[in-house]
């Protein structure tokens, strides 16, 4: 775009933006548009002009809309993180509020503006690129941005008339995207991130407004305390919680909520998750500088198919963002187009982006850090890979493998180093992170971290180093020691879940063994080696995994090794076919592999990891398929109503373990759960959600080591239970919903 069509289109955007703003004031609102223009100005607007500033407007439209939004995110935060230390020393009270966020921000646009149009250079003149209208108009084009709107209806279709069929037919949409996308029909290779992004929103957003709340665990907390900000106008650093101390939560939703002039439940419905459905995107991008286009995109496939990301990860706020700044990093790592002064700029604003976002995601990139150092020596080392060469060698049940790398070859190969993990960056990073949680909400974050630490290396005994109890059952059920489920849906899910984890191992030994013959960067590589190792320490660790969620370290550790099941499985089947004849080399070509992995494994994988297969089955317990057949953790548009009217009750109120945590957004901490007896203090009040009224039972949760076990308690047939309700009396009740007292 030409500097002076930009330059007017930003105080445009702003201009109107300012106008929505002030009609605002006597009642005057406009929905829609106002949040439209809102979304784009605060997303992307500051992180374009950033870019100008840098000089890096030309890196293509895909890494400029993703670093225009990580820089733009970045900004908000720590803007909201100053004005809230700063303007109160100027008798700003509320700095936390619309008009001071609105003309602060307006401001600094301004400023950078300028900045940016004094650094322009003049534009060089280049052959004018037209249209071609009939590639924008193309019928692959006009239908894969339908995949989200589909994902949209289904899920309202779902929520309102109890009908999944739309929602099935998206799923399946999915699968037949990627399974064209193998075999190189309809969709060409200049759409991929466009099939990315639409698969990656549809997911999101399908199971974030499956209903008119919030759906899942963490994230009522996150209202809460973003709830706080937005009421005091300020943050109130000092309140002990690890919650507290995070950026992504205290200062960007309520800025997003202001300027938008949007409830913060639909910031965290529909705009985070427009957030988080970038980072596929951006793990595509810097996939495909590393391996071809298509394995790029099964990668990226492979990691949005794993269910944290679409339900559990979505479902916490905070770490969705950290993971926007983790992916850019990643892209950073090998996009060498950019000078590299201004990508360590970059790399060093994402990476203290992430401290201040979510500390498990931070402590498990700062584990990764000190990892690195040391194995990128190794990846340097010769005789290291040699001796990976003869494992290799030894174990693909082929003695003479063409794929495996000749040593002298390999001095001679080109070996792509990087420049940006050096022992500086990681120091840099570490001083911050562990500065941060030290003072930033008295050091609450911090002390779990330490507390933690202190668990896990006191119970590095024999007794404790193979007991069960520092383990989650998930953990003990893959090594085998658990008892597992015995429905075919669930044995067939895991056979491939578990021959994807063999695929992982196979690709990250081979591109280990091959580095000099592949373009994997020498950075990345020894990230995914780090990796491994954490997974590694999940397993081996007691306490370890439990402290942060197993099922969430995995997917965090996707991020880099998602290529490598990819990869892997097509090394895995050369190996299979090779050792059941010599013939079969000949015919299996590599493609021909792939299509067999993505058909036979990966679409499966996904199918089942989302509940597909298990609804299909009839035994489904999906949020998304079949929220109303089984007991979920969200609240109906009449439970939502009688939340509400607690807040005007004074005391603690009770109710089970999914109510509690929907009582929260309301409560904080005057929300309880319920004792398995039902015996609380008289005068309390007790909450009953619509699933304990109508089916006459109710969720509560006990811990078996560091297992939290489900326990469900029948309000008629437990006789201490029922007296214990029967005796107190209704002042609330709308059907759906009952308030004890």
């Amino acid at each position: 775009m030409k500097a002076k069509v930009f330059f007017l289109s930003v105080l445009a955007i702003q201009t109107a933006l300012l106008g929505l703003a002030g009609l605002a004031i006597p009642g005057y609102d406009i929905p829609i548009l106002r949040q439209v223009i809102g979304f784009i100005y605060l997303t992307f607007i500051p992180g374009l002009l950033i870019l100008r500033i840098l000089r890096l407007n030309r890196l293509g439209i895909i890494e400029t809309l993703l670093y225009s939004m990580g820089l733009s995110i970045a900004l908000v935060m720590f803007v909201g993180f100053f004005m809230n230390m700063f303007y109160p020393i100027f008798g700003i009270t509320k700095p936390i509020s619309a008009i001071p966020v609105i003309g602060t921000i307006s401001v600094i646009v301004l400023v950078l503006c300028l900045i940016a149009y004094k650094r322009e250079v003049p534009e060089r003149k280049t052959p004018s690129h037209p249209v071609h209208w009939s590639k924008l108009l193309s019928p692959p084009v006009l239908l894969l941005p339908l995949l989200p709107l589909t994902a949209v209806l289904g899920t309202s279709l779902v929520s309102r008339n109890q009908t999944n069929a739309v929602s099935l037919t998206f799923l399946v949409l999915v699968a037949l995207v990627v399974i064209l996308v193998t075999f190189d029909k309809f969709i060409k290779a200049e759409l991929y991130p466009l099939a990315v992004a639409a698969i990656s929103l549809g997911l999101l957003w399908q199971y974030t407004l499956i209903s008119p709340g919030l759906v899942g665990f963490d994230l009522h907390w996150h209202y809460w305390m973003q709830k706080l900000v937005l009421d005091r106008g300020v943050w109130d650093s000092s309140i002990a919680l690890s919650i507290n101390a995070m950026l992504s939560n205290v200062m960007l939703p309520p800025i997003y909520s202001l300027v938008l002039n949007l409830n913060t439940v639909w910031i965290f419905k529909i705009v985070y998750p427009a957030f988080f459905g970038l980072v596929p995107l951006a793990l595509f991008q810097a996939y495909r500088k590393q391996v071809d286009n298509k394995v790029a995109f099964l990668g990226a496939f492979f990691f949005m198919s794993f269910v944290v990301f679409s339900q559990e990860a979505i479902s916490t706020e905070t770490q969705p963002i950290a993971e926007v700044f983790l992916a850019l990093s990643i892209l950073l790592l090998v996009s060498k187009q950019i000078p590299a002064v201004k990508r360590v700029a970059l790399f060093i604003i994402f990476g203290i982006s992430i401290a201040v976002s979510h500390y498990g995601v931070s402590y498990l990139y700062l584990l990764q850090l000190l990892m690195t150092v040391p194995l990128l020596r190794l990846l340097g080392s010769v005789r290291v890979r040699e001796l990976l060469g003869r494992i290799v060698a030894t174990f693909s049940m082929v003695s003479r493998r063409k794929d495996v790398v000749d040593p002298s070859q390999e001095r001679t190969d080109e070996f792509r180093h990087g420049n940006m993990l050096t022992v500086g960056y990681v120091t840099l990073f570490i001083v911050f992170a562990l500065t941060w949680y030290m003072y930033a909400s008295g050091g609450v974050t911090f002390n779990t971290v330490v507390r933690m630490g202190d668990r896990i290396f006191s119970s590095l005994t024999a007794s404790e180093v193979f007991s069960s109890t520092g383990r989650e059952a998930v953990v003990l059920q893959t090594l085998g020691i658990a008892e597992k489920p015995t429905s075919f849906s669930y044995n067939y899910g895991q056979v491939i879940a578990n021959a994807i984890r063999i695929f992982i191992i196979v690709g990250i030994i081979q591109v280990t063994v091959n580095v000099r013959k592949t373009k994997f960067y020498s950075e990345y590589l020894a990230l995914s080696l780090a990796s491994m190792a954490i997974l590694a320490l999940s397993i081996i660790l007691p306490y370890f995994a439990s402290s942060l969620n197993m099922s969430r370290v995995y997917h965090l550790m996707l991020l880099f090794l998602s290529p490598f099941g990819i990869l892997g499985g097509i090394t895995f089947l050369q190996w299979l076919f090779s050792a059941l004849s010599s013939r079969f080399p000949k015919y299996l070509t590599s493609s021909i592999l792939l299509k067999l992995v993505v058909v036979l494994v990966f679409v499966p994988y996904f199918l089942f990891q989302i509940g597909f297969l298990s609804y299909i089955k009839g035994n489904s317990i999906s949020t998304i398929l079949a929220p109303y057949e089984t007991d979920q953790n969200f609240f109906t548009s009449p439970e939502i109503q009688a939340r509400d009217w607690l807040g005007h009750v004074t005391g603690t109120v009770y109710s089970d373990a999914y109510g509690q945590v929907q009582l929260v957004e309301e409560l904080g901490g005057r929300s309880a759960l319920l004792p398995s007896d039902i015996t609380v203090p008289q005068g309390s009040t007790i909450f009953l959600r619509r699933w304990n009224i109508v089916h006459k039972e109710m969720l509560l949760f006990r811990m078996e080591g560091v297992t939290p076990v489900v326990e469900r308690i029948n309000l008629e047939s437990d006789p201490i239970v029922a007296e214990a309700l029967s005796n107190r009396s209704v002042i609330y009740s709308n059907g759906s919903a009952r308030v004890l007292k």
